[in-house]
């Protein structure tokens, strides 16, 4: 009998703030799942991109963390 082990997924986010071409990591994180979101405004349209990886149910908690906190928080309740 063969047992094969499954490799667990983990994902890492890094999100670099650049000024003037200079950049600095602005969060590394590592997690089971995540939700990340980028974009800007071109005139009144936003223009973004978002990407999600991770269990349904451990993305779910995300995105409502994201909706309690839109403006982020340094000490989530969760």
């Amino acid at each position: 009998m063969t047992t094969t082990s499954r490799s667990r997924v983990r994902y890492r986010v890094v999100v670099t703030e650049l000024v003037d071409g200079h950049p600095t990591v602005v969060m590394d994180a590592t997690g089971a799942g995540f939700q990340a979101a980028v974009g800007d405004f071109d005139h009144d349209r936003l223009r973004g991109e978002h990407g999600i990886g991770g269990p349904p149910h451990l993305l779910e908690h995300l995105a409502q963390l994201i909706a309690d906190h839109p403006t982020g928080s340094r000490n989530p309740k969760r």
